[in-house]
């Protein structure tokens, strides 16, 4: 039949190779599913297993170019599916010049695609309704022919994957966006025919391949690189500390503070990850003296802000070390015989450390 050829071509062939013709999203590939009978004709059962295979294996833009009168909840759960994988499904509104709804264009969560003529009305045979989204060229589209060659088609069916081309482009310009934003990014950039704003004949008005890739781009948001900043409120640089002090912090960022983190002369203390940030110091053991406490504050993004470094003294009543040392002779053992030199072994514990003396 050569429908598929068509539409696959009018979506994505190949371009740049100074050859035939060129699709919309001319570097996508294509997932060409058969849903269709030796006469042409499909089951909704048969669409909505073609959507739910495609949308299983990440296909992010589905277009269907076929239509029936009937509505089908089989149907729109697939559809449903798709889209809750973030599928953006695109549909032909189909070629009987009637505002009767077509399905799949007119399920929930479809794009439903009129056709337009070169002079930018509304070709004689698109159907039209208040389930139309947007508009696309439709009238002699020069596309792929079966078993090779070019020829020029028309039909709402090539009108949908030309809509779905651009939906692939949006997507390849900013893949972050979400299926509702990339429909979202075409209806705004749409040009608005007929009736000013929607109309039940172009939608939201025909695709603009330019604004709405340019409007894909501008979306994209600009990497994070501003460090946040941090500062330590308390306890103030030159004051004592004993025991237990909670160091309070103030931190901020243009994005959020995701944690801060304590270090004391360089070692890491203490995080927190929920402002207010007051991080716990346990100085119970530690020598008196001066000791640097600095804080550093992280983003989301990886950005890290650091204080300036606050000296404090610390001071605890029970700081100086009143622990004796361990010590136990090894040799000579007990009730042994000596004369004259002897070596003696022993073995030295603390818990901070000791200095020999011998005498």
């Amino acid at each position: 039949m050569g429908h598929g050829t068509a539409v696959a071509g009018s979506a994505a062939a190949m371009s740049n190779n100074y050859i035939g013709v060129s699709g919309v999203s001319w570097q996508n590939t294509v997932m060409p599913l058969l849903v269709v009978n030796s006469s042409g004709s499909a089951t909704y059962y048969d669409m909505a297993n073609a959507i739910m295979y495609a949308a299983d294996r990440g296909v992010r833009i589905i277009s269907l170019s076929l239509a029936g009168t009937s509505s089908s909840s089989t149907l729109q759960n697939a559809v449903n599916y798709a889209w809750n994988k973030g599928a953006v499904i695109f549909a032909a509104a189909g070629n009987s010049s009637t505002n009767t709804p077509y399905y799949p264009a007119a399920c929930s969560n479809v794009v439903a695609v009129s056709a337009t003529a070169s002079d930018d009305s509304r070709a004689s045979f698109s159907n039209f309704g208040s389930w139309v989204d947007i508009s696309a060229p439709g009238v002699s589209i020069l596309t792929t022919s079966n078993g090779g060659g070019y020829s020029y088609v028309s039909g709402t069916s090539f009108s949908s994957p030309i809509a779905a081309g651009l939906g692939a482009l949006v997507i390849s310009a900013n893949p972050a966006l979400t299926n509702s934003q990339v429909v979202d990014i075409i209806k705004k950039s749409a040009d608005d025919l007929g009736a000013a704003g929607f109309d039940p004949y172009f939608g939201f008005g025909r695709i603009n391949v330019y604004k709405s890739v340019l409007a894909a781009f501008n979306s994209v948001p600009a990497p994070d690189v501003t460090p946040p900043t941090a500062s330590i409120t308390s306890p103030a640089g030159g004051s004592t500390v004993i025991g237990s002090v909670t160091v309070n912090v103030t931190a901020a960022d243009n994005t959020g503070v995701s944690r801060v983190e304590l270090y004391v002369n360089g070692a890491l203390k203490a995080t927190d990850s929920a402002g207010p940030f007051g991080l716990l110091w346990n100085t119970s053991g530690l020598y008196p003296g001066y000791y640097n406490l600095t804080v550093r504050a992280y983003d989301a993004a990886g950005n890290t802000g650091q204080s300036a470094t606050v000296t404090v003294n610390v001071s605890n009543a029970n700081s100086q070390d009143t622990v004796k040392p361990a010590i136990t002779i090894i040799s000579p053992q007990n009730n042994t015989y000596v004369s004259k030199r002897v070596r003696i072994k022993a073995a030295a514990s603390d818990n901070v450390g000791y200095i020999v003396k011998g005498v």
